[in-house]
């Protein structure tokens, strides 16, 4: 289906996905044990978030001076060796007095990884020209990724009981190390060096873009393109919404809502999982389809998803609740991949990875905003009123994208490129 560059590059992203999803697991287990607190081990997914945000902020910075391929060679390899020495710490030197080095550790492991998803989504349309192959990858991409999270979920922390916290981190380690091997195979095309090129001839007769152009221009062309501008307003309020499903909101919705015990998280954790591998197989059968609605497939997976949050919050059944997450997972797969793909044939090549690094720290940065305020409202409202909640801000994101509906359709490449259109 796809040469073999797209193929290794799919499988990279697959191995580091897995990688973070073990490292999540350990990391966490490590930090509740040796510190027996549970605020303290929530810093984790806070730390994580705020070094991602700012790695993003200054990624334009990198990816205009370096190819896409460079940088997440750079990125696996560095990871590879961060967690072989934070393995070798966690054997030797590990104590409750500094378990702060190892938060100041998954600060530099999330700040290396805030790049890796624009560079590796932003590669595909490099390797594929046909916007039919793109959904496909796409669709492939998130099928990897959401076996990847089933793997790492559910055999973390079998794995951590086996062989202890340092050799899962080292094993940690060895699958970035891999990862960094197959990017090694990746072939990019020689754009970003002709891009260069130009870039250098034009700049002979006018003065080279500051830092701070460079920084924010990733945040100007979503600004001033109303299709990536309208996407951006859906994605903030999605935002808002999608941290409704962390971890902690969810095992307090199975336990006060349904009455069921842990293992009914696990279950409607795994039905989501499911339905989003089907989902993104579908995606691939129906490739040829889907490319030419994309817009109605976005709608269609937004406003299901939104409707199917909001009846969420009211259901008390848990082999309904069952029912409900495992629709939500084709759902969310479909809109996910048709989004990706309208960002993907929006931009230039050579702006595509800023434009994707500015959505990425936006929707990193709201997540991170949206987990505190939502944890507030579910003390005060209840956790059933939270899933109502954003279930409406979901639904709200769809009706933004209906009246807007106009911009997608009169929308195209900046630079016309064939067959590349809403």
């Amino acid at each position: 289906m796809f040469h073999r560059s797209v193929k290794f590059l799919i499988s990279s992203q697959t191995l580091s996905n897995l990688a973070d999803v073990f490292a999540t697991v350990t990391l966490v287990t490590m930090m509740y044990h040796m510190s027996d607190s549970v605020a303290y081990t929530a810093l984790i997914p806070l730390v994580r978030v705020l070094s991602q945000s700012v790695s993003g902020l200054i990624a334009p910075l990198l990816l205009d001076r370096y190819k896409l391929t460079f940088l997440l060679k750079i990125s696996q390899f560095l990871q590879f060796v961060l967690f072989a020495f934070i393995a070798l710490f966690a054997w030797l030197m590990l104590t409750p007095s500094n378990l702060w080095i190892v938060l100041v550790l998954i600060m530099i492991w999330a700040f290396l990884d805030g790049w890796t998803a624009p560079a590796s989504n932003a590669l595909i349309p490099r390797l594929l020209k046909d916007s039919e192959q793109i959904l496909k990858a796409n669709g492939v991409f998130g099928t990897a990724n959401q076996i990847a999270q089933v793997a790492g979920w559910a055999g973390g922390a079998i794995i951590v009981s086996l062989w202890g916290v340092p050799v899962t981190l080292l094993a940690v380690g060895i699958l970035y190390g891999i990862a960094f091997v197959m990017t090694c195979l990746v072939r990019e095309p020689n754009l970003a060096k002709v891009d260069t090129e130009d870039h250098k001839e034009s700049t002979t007769d006018k003065q080279s873009p500051s830092m701070w152009q460079r920084l924010h221009e990733g945040w100007v062309i979503i600004w001033q393109r109303p299709a990536l501008r309208t996407l951006a307003i859906m994605d903030f309020l999605e935002g808002l919404a999608g941290s409704v499903w962390v971890g902690a909101f969810l095992l307090a919705y199975v336990k006060t809502v349904l009455h069921q015990d842990d293992t009914w998280w696990g279950y409607i954790n795994v039905s989501y999982f499911i339905g989003a591998i089907a989902g993104g197989l579908g995606i691939v059968a129906l490739g040829k389809f889907l490319d030419r609605s994309r817009y109605a497939s976005m709608m269609i997976g937004m406003m299901g998803y939104g409707v199917l949050t909001l009846v969420f919050g009211f259901v008390t059944n848990p082999w309904l609740a069952l029912v409900i997450v495992l629709w939500m997972g084709p759902l969310t797969e479909i809109r996910t991949v048709a989004v990706t793909t309208m960002r993907q044939l929006s931009v230039e090549a050579e702006a595509l990875p800023k434009v994707l690094t500015a959505m990425n720290t936006m929707i990193s940065f709201v997540f991170g905003i949206s987990v505190i305020g939502l944890g507030v409202l579910s003390d005060l409202w209840g956790i059933s009123a939270i899933y109502v909640l954003c279930g409406l801000l979901s639904l709200i994101a769809g009706v933004i994208g209906l009246l807007h509906r106009q911009s997608f359709r009169e929308h195209q490449l900046h630079n016309h490129l064939e067959n590349r259109s809403f």
